[in-house]
Formats: structure tokens, C-alpha cells, sequence
């Protein structure tokens, strides 16, 4: 009743109104004011509603304004400023714990992948390097097989010595217009000549048609080191690129061979002269286009002058 009656002299007498002034205001009769003034009677909620909204206080302003209360807000502020300083602060410190965790997984998994990468980096560098020496190999004979599941689609045989090469391409099984038709290609790399038969059933047919062949394909003997797999005979910065992709090499080594699994491929070499002799594609989408597996079987020094000369001239 006091606080109340308190309170509403205040809120007149500082705005400078009467009783009757206060009471229109408000609603109420100047007799009215007066009885809430000296505590006689005190105010219903909706009048004190009235008042804080008239006068621009709130009810709390209102019903607790003497020192005591003041004092017990103040408390009360400085309670809740400290809890919610400790809630922040422990926010911010579970962020820079859960920002930190995740850098150090980013950082964990980068470290592991640059790593990898480099190790095989360096594994493909060293495989293309022992390429390299067959790069400008002079004599050699080799057969190319290609397999779609167990059957042959494609067979290839080479022969090369100074410069000169014969080769030829027996089709089976894979084109229905030449099947089991053998050409026989003669391509001189000295004098940039070629010249293609097609041996059909003992029939020996010369084809005329020239077509431009990129000789640097053949040059110095390189037709053998561009049938070996691009991810081991290619350049540094295919290699790289390579290395870079996501997945490691799987090695396994026997007595007489290696085997490495990469990019999808499992390529097997002959441990002595580190050439590939199979190279199965585990990872095709076109059948027709793309074979899944490849047998590679070469001789070195064996090829005499006759086997490359064009022998349809004699």
C-alpha cells in the first residue's frame, strides 16, 4: 500500500499535476487519487497498467522503487551479467576446442594424403625411369594380345630393326566386317614410307589409300615404349597429376614377377626386365572399346633384315 501510494505522488508531483489532472488522465476521480495517495486504497492491476503505460515506466519501476529494491535489481544484474558471461565464455571456448580438433583432423588427413601421393610419386617415377631404356630400343619382335573376357579381340605383332618396322593386326571376334582378316603394314621411319597390304585368305590386296601417319610415334623404336602403359611411360607432369589421385599402389612381388594395382588397372611385369606382360582394366564401362585384358610377350635382338623388308616387293 505504501509503494504504491509513494509512487504515485511521485509520478504526480513530477509531472506537475494536480489530483484532478492525474486522475483524467488515468481514469479515476480526484477523490480516488487522493485515497491512493494516502494508502487508504490501492490501485486495481489495470489502473497500474494505465499509469506505467501513461507515464513511461514499467510495472516492476512501478511496484519496487524505494533503495532496497534498487539495491536487490543491482545484485540481481550483476548476478545474471556473471552467469551469462560464464555461458559465453564457454561457448567460445568449446568453439575454439571444436575449431582446433577440426584443423587438426584437416591437417592429420592433408598430412597423410601429401604423403601419399608423394610415395607414389616417386614409385611411378622410378618405374618410368626404368622405361626410359626402352624408349629407343633398335631390335626387337613383340606380340600385343587383347582380351574381352576369354576371348580374343584383338592380336598384334611387331618387328623392328633399323628404322623399319613390320606389323602386323589380326582381328577376331570383334568387328563382324573384318573378321579374321590379317593387314600387314611395312613403315620405313629413315625415308617416312608406308605401305599396307591386306592378306584375306591367301590373298595378298595392296591398299592404296594413304593415310598421314605421325612418324614420331615410330621414331628410334618408340612404337614399343607407346604400347607400354601411359601411367608408367608417361610425362612428369602426367605423373603428377597421377599421383595426386585419390588411392594408394598395392606392390606384390613373387619369384619371377611384380604386380601393382593402381588407377584401376593391375599391371604384372617380368621381374628381370621390368616390361609388362599383363594389364587387366578392372574399372570399364565400354566392352567394345576398351579391353580387359592385355598379354604383352617381347624378344630383344632377334629380328633379322628380311623380317622388315617389304617382302610383297619381292
Amino acid at each position: 500500500m505504501k509503494k504504491y501510494s509513494e509512487q504515485i505522488y511521485k509520478i504526480r508531483k513530477a509531472e506537475g499535476l494536480s489530483q484532478e489532472e492525474f486522475g483524467n488522465k488515468i481514469g479515476v476521480s480526484r477523490q480516488m487519487v487522493s485515497k491512493w495517495e494516502i494508502g487508504e486504497s490501492s490501485p486495481r492491476t489495470d489502473k497500474i497498467n494505465k499509469i506505467c503505460t501513461t507515464f513511461g515506466i514499467t510495472p516492476a519501476e512501478f511496484i519496487s522503487d524505494d533503495e532496497e529494491d534498487k539495491e536487490n535489481k543491482k545484485i540481481t544484474k550483476i548476478i545474471y551479467n556473471n552467469k551469462k558471461g560464464k555461458v559465453i565464455k564457454s561457448q567460445q571456448l568449446r568453439q575454439k576446442i571444436i575449431k582446433r580438433i577440426s584443423i587438426l583432423i584437416i591437417s592429420v588427413i592433408s598430412a597423410i594424403y601429401i604423403i601419399c601421393s608423394l610415395c607414389k610419386f616417386i614409385y611411378l617415377k622410378s618405374l618410368n625411369k626404368k622405361m626410359l631404356k626402352f624408349k629407343e630400343t633398335n631390335n626387337y619382335y613383340f606380340i600385343l594380345t587383347s582380351y574381352m573376357d576369354a576371348t580374343v579381340v584383338d592380336k598384334q605383332e611387331v618387328w623392328y630393326l633399323d628404322g623399319k618396322y613390320k606389323i602386323e593386326e589380326t582381328y577376331n571376334n570383334y568387328d563382324n566386317n573384318i573378321m579374321n582378316k590379317k593387314y600387314v603394314c611395312y613403315i620405313d621411319t629413315i625415308n617416312q614410307t608406308e605401305k599396307k597390304y591386306l592378306n584375306n585368305k591367301s590373298n595378298i590386296e595392296p591398299i592404296n589409300e594413304k593415310q598421314s601417319i605421325n612418324y614420331e610415334l615410330y621414331s628410334n623404336g618408340t612404337f614399343l615404349y607407346n604400347n607400354l602403359p601411359q601411367i608408367l611411360c608417361s610425362k612428369i607432369t602426367e605423373i603428377v597429376k597421377t599421383s595426386f589421385k585419390f588411392g594408394l599402389i598395392k606392390v606384390n612381388k613373387s619369384e619371377n614377377t611384380t604386380t601393382i594395382e593402381i588407377n584401376g588397372q593391375q599391371i604384372i611385369f617380368d621381374q628381370e626386365n621390368k616390361i609388362e606382360i599383363r594389364k587387366i582394366n578392372k574399372d570399364y564401362s565400354d566392352k567394345k572399346r576398351i579391353p580387359t585384358m592385355q598379354f604383352l610377350n617381347i624378344q630383344f635382338d632377334c629380328v633379322t633384315f628380311d623380317e622388315v623388308n617389304n617382302e610383297y616387293e619381292k
